[in-house]
């Protein structure tokens, strides 16, 4: 162990502490861009709140899913991978802030690990300029207060692309194969937009060609994140495969989907390319011109070795893909893509890497990037309009209404944000309890809960709190029978992680998986 830190030392930063220094002062401003103010800026909107109070009840009651999100594409669940992490971070760190706490981690651990990608590709200079761009990327930054199953792919995508240089560097390592198979499986079930990823491995066993004895580590590894989804299918009459064949062999034709080549070449890649560096669309276009010709006089003087060719053969293909994929694209969508681009936006130090004044360079062509992007990740950095609204109004409640615990009731499942806001508002404030003071939010077709005769009017028996009504009045079955139901961690695991238990699709009889005609 005593020789394992200055090895370590000597390989990433060539025993200089000018290198050792800036990664520091990197992972420093890593921290601090995801850290800072921390309770004031996680988000807490739609799928945060899901996400969050799955993860709550999970660990309270020690339950792990075995399917996790629906798609947006269609009736189809993705591995449970992602919910058991945030289950398995609220274990580990004792406060609801916990799912949060493990984006903010990731997205730090992504840094890192990029900084690690570009030292074992060129040298710890290109590894400090890729771990910079990470660390001020706007996305990343967002990643780390935004519970999102695609938030978390980024680091898994990272994980992929150094598991690949490793294995050139070590092409024996049984070890390695099986940990890159459990990445790519886990990666995948997570969410399936990153399975085009599977053809960095398959480029890199066309071109090293390694003993099929090595090759089925890498599978036995990919077999263990899937027996959650096997077992989802087993016992729900092959819920996803009937789903995803509907969609493959006739839904996604049914949807008109406008994007040529030209408008996915000059407007969708341009703007993605601005959504991960914060620069303006137009100013994206200019350096995606640059980094072509750039790339093209690399190419020309030889400077690019056999990794760099599968690294560019993989980000083609996806491209490709992503240009006939049927379904929505946003710049948000293209987490995976993230580890590839950072290092195709490091490509232009090639050029300079035996100049004697690349130092000066670097840090010109650093404090320009930084500069160009300060807006964007300022705005990253400002709270989110509904983690404020949503802890002033806590705070007003708690002043109007004082009592020791509250619980948030809708009417049916609220299309407001501010409702599943509100709920889970009360559990970062540790003022939720099943038996705490009943808060309806008054929206939606249902009525007052029935309550005995009484000489007190509606507004005296039904007190406002904001657009909050008061229901201590009524009893829990009253309520009920008027339609309300409470927003909890337990209502919302059963009906996002367990809800084939209600709804059986392995029956004939549900509709769930009914194959459309």
């Amino acid at each position: 162990m005593k020789r394992f830190w200055p090895r370590v030392y000597k390989f990433f930063f060539t025993c200089s502490p000018y290198l050792l220094l800036g990664f520091l002062i990197i992972v420093a401003l890593t921290i601090v861009l995801r850290f800072y103010n921390f309770t004031e800026h996680v988000i807490i909107h739609f799928d945060s709140t899901k996400d969050a109070l799955v993860a709550i009840y999970g660990a309270s009651r020690l339950q792990l899913p075995i399917s996790g999100p629906f798609l947006s594409i269609g009736p189809m669940v993705t591995g449970p991978w992602y919910w058991i992490q945030l289950i398995l971070s609220r274990l580990i760190i004792p406060t609801n802030y916990a799912p949060w706490l493990l984006m903010a981690t990731y997205s730090s651990l992504t840094v890192v690990t990029m900084f690690a990608i570009g030292v074992l590709l060129v040298n710890p200079v290109f590894g400090l300029i890729v771990g910079f761009l990470a660390s001020v990327s706007p996305p990343q930054i967002f990643n780390a207060v935004y519970l999102l199953s695609h938030t978390v792919i980024s680091f898994f995508a990272t994980l992929m692309v150094l598991m690949f240089l490793l294995l050139v560097r070590h092409p024996r390592s049984r070890l390695l194969y099986l940990i890159w198979g459990f990445i790519a499986s886990m990666m995948i079930t997570i969410h399936y937009q990153t399975i085009g990823l599977i053809i960095l491995p398959l480029i890199f066993y066309w071109y090293y060609r390694p003993h099929l004895k090595l090759v089925k580590f890498f599978f036995l590894g990919a077999f263990f994140p899937t027996i959650p989804l096997i077992i989802f299918e087993l016992n729900n009459f092959w819920y996803n495969t009937r789903h995803f064949y509907q969609y493959l062999r006739y839904d996604q034709f049914k949807i008109f989907v406008p994007s040529r080549w030209l408008t996915f070449i000059i407007d969708f890649l341009p703007e993605s390319l601005a959504y991960i560096t914060g620069f303006s669309t137009a100013v994206s276009r200019i350096m995606m011109i640059l980094l072509v010709i750039t790339f093209c006089i690399l190419a020309i003087r030889k400077k690019l070795d056999k990794r760099w060719w599968i690294l560019t053969l993989t980000l083609i293909i996806q491209l490709i893909i992503l240009r006939y994929y049927r379904g929505e694209k946003t710049p948000g969508y293209l987490q995976f893509l993230h580890p590839l681009i950072f290092l195709f936006l490091g490509v232009p130090y090639l050029l300079i890497k035996q100049s004697k004044y690349q130092s000066i360079i670097l840090l010109l062509i650093l404090a320009t990037f930084l500069i160009g992007s300060h807006q964007t990740i300022s705005n990253s950095l400002t709270p989110h309009w509904l983690t404020t609204e949503t802890f002033e109004n806590l705070a007003k409640i708690y002043e109007l209404k004082p009592a020791s615990a509250y619980r948030i009731l809708s009417c049916g499942n609220s299309a407001d944000p501010r409702v599943g806001a509100l709920a889970i508002g009360l559990y970062l404030q540790n003022r939720y309890a099943s038996d705490g003071l009943p808060l309806a939010y008054t929206s939606g077709a249902c009525s007052l809960p029935k309550i005995p005769s009484t000489a007190k009017s509606e507004a005296e028996l039904f007190p406002q709190v904001l657009q909050l009504t008061d229901f201590s009045v009524a009893s829990a079955a009253a309520i009920r029978d008027a339609g309300w139901q409470e927003i909890n961690a337990q209502h919302t695991y059963q009906s996002v992680a367990r809800w084939w238990m209600d709804e059986q699709p392995y029956s004939i009889h549900a509709t769930a998986w009914k194959v459309a005609e």
